[in-house]
């Protein structure tokens, strides 16, 4: 299983950016105008940021090799 590797300021700014892209995606998606695919992906990109928050994990972190977890202890 993976570990926790999302942490202090990574995870409030994924909850604060996924939070604004939801909105803005599901308002893409209401309006006529716009097309409901770019809606789509941007509320996609908003509930994996929320997901990866909630769950404090992060496949991308750990392929890269970064744990912010750490970064909050070591203060």
């Amino acid at each position: 299983m993976l570990e926790k590797n999302v942490g202090g300021l990574d995870r409030v700014a994924r909850i604060g950016v996924g939070a604004i892209l939801a909105v803005v995606g599901f308002s893409m998606l209401l309006a006529e105008s716009l097309s409901i695919l770019y809606g789509g992906v941007v509320l996609l990109v908003a509930l994996v940021l929320l997901a990866t928050a909630a769950t404090q994990r992060c496949l991308l972190n750990k392929l890269l090799g970064a744990d912010t977890t750490k970064l909050q202890s070591e203060r």
